[in-house]
């Protein structure tokens, strides 16, 4: 079984600057958290930190 909690905030700075936050917890059990919590994390970093590039390039106008 797989539970997730996911959080994203924007604030907007009088400088025209943004602070983004994002937050995610989860829970994994069974026989999918035992064996595979190792790869599902190594992918989830790799998730956060596509979207944190897709983020910054969306925001400043670079695709």
């Amino acid at each position: 079984m797989l539970t997730a909690d996911n959080v994203v905030r924007l604030r907007a700075y009088d400088d025209g600057s943004t602070e983004v936050y994002c937050s995610s917890e989860s829970s994994i059990t069974g026989r999918l958290g035992k064996y595979g919590a190792g790869m599902m994390m190594k992918k989830a970093d790799a998730i956060w930190e596509k979207l944190a590039e897709n983020v910054c390039r969306a925001i400043e106008g670079t695709d």
